[in-house]
C-alpha cells in the first residue's frame, strides 16, 4: 500500500504541473481495461531522474526515461498510484490545465509545501526579475497565492493572453524581498532551476539548496 506522505505530495505537485493521468481504456487489441497510465514530461533529464527515483521508492516499476520529440518523459501504468493521484489529490484525468485547483485537504496538510515544491519545479521559474508560477487555471493560481501569503511569502498575480493557444493564462510573482524565504520554505528538488534562480536573482538560499541536492 502506498503511504500518503511528503514525497507523494511532491509527486502530486509534479503531476499537476507537467504530468498527465490517462483517461478511458487502453484499446490495444482486445484489451478494453481501464488505462491507469501516468505520464510526466520535462526537457530537464536530470530532474526527471529525481522524479523517477522517487516513483521507484513508491511502486515496483522497471520504467526508464524515454526520449520524445520535444521533451523526455516517464510513462508508467499503476492502478494504485493513478487512483491516489486522481481520487485523493483530485488531479483530473485527461485534459486538466485550466481546471486545476488545490483541494482543501492539501491546503490544510502539513505537507502542503511539498506539493507547492513539485508544482514550482515543473510550472514555476524566473518571472520578470523574480520567480513565480504560471498556469492556464485561474483557480490554481488563486490557491497558490493564498497558500504562500499565509506563510509570509508576499506575491502579486497577473494574467495575459497566450498567443500560441489564444487563451488567457494566469501567474504570480514572488516579491523580490521574499525570494529567500520562498527558497527556505519550499523544499525544491530541481537543481538546474535553482541554479537559474541563483544566477538571475543571486539568492543565497538557492545556492545552499542546490548544494544540498548535490
Amino acid at each position: 500500500m502506498i503511504k500518503i506522505e511528503k514525497d507523494l505530495f511532491y509527486l502530486a505537485g509534479v503531476i499537476a504541473g507537467d504530468g498527465h493521468l490517462n483517461k478511458g481504456v487502453k484499446w490495444k487489441g482486445k484489451d478494453e481495461s481501464k488505462d491507469y497510465g501516468i505520464i510526466i514530461t520535462s526537457k530537464d533529464e536530470e530532474f526527471l531522474k529525481v522524479v523517477l527515483n522517487l516513483i521507484k521508492t513508491k511502486i515496483n516499476t522497471k520504467t526508464e526515461i524515454k526520449p520524445g520529440k520535444r521533451s523526455n518523459y516517464i510513462s508508467i501504468r499503476n492502478k494504485e498510484l493513478h487512483n491516489i493521484m486522481n481520487k485523493w489529490f483530485e488531479i483530473p484525468t485527461g485534459k486538466k490545465s485550466d481546471i486545476l485547483f488545490i483541494p482543501k485537504k492539501i491546503k490544510n496538510s502539513e505537507y502542503l509545501m511539498h506539493f507547492l515544491a513539485g508544482l514550482f519545479d515543473t510550472d514555476g521559474g524566473l518571472r520578470r526579475g523574480s520567480i513565480g508560477f504560471c498556469s492556464a487555471s485561474k483557480q490554481l493560481m488563486e490557491d497558490v497565492s493564498v497558500c504562500l501569503s499565509k506563510t509570509d511569502i508576499e506575491n502579486s498575480k497577473d494574467s495575459w493572453i497566450n498567443k500560441k493557444y489564444n487563451k488567457e493564462y494566469y501567474g504570480l510573482r514572488i516579491k523580490k524581498s521574499k525570494i529567500q524565504r520562498f527558497i527556505e520554505t519550499i523544499p525544491l528538488k530541481n537543481y538546474n532551476k535553482l541554479i537559474k534562480i541563483t544566477n538571475r536573482c543571486g539568492s543565497a538560499g538557492a545556492v545552499k539548496r542546490a548544494r544540498d541536492l548535490k
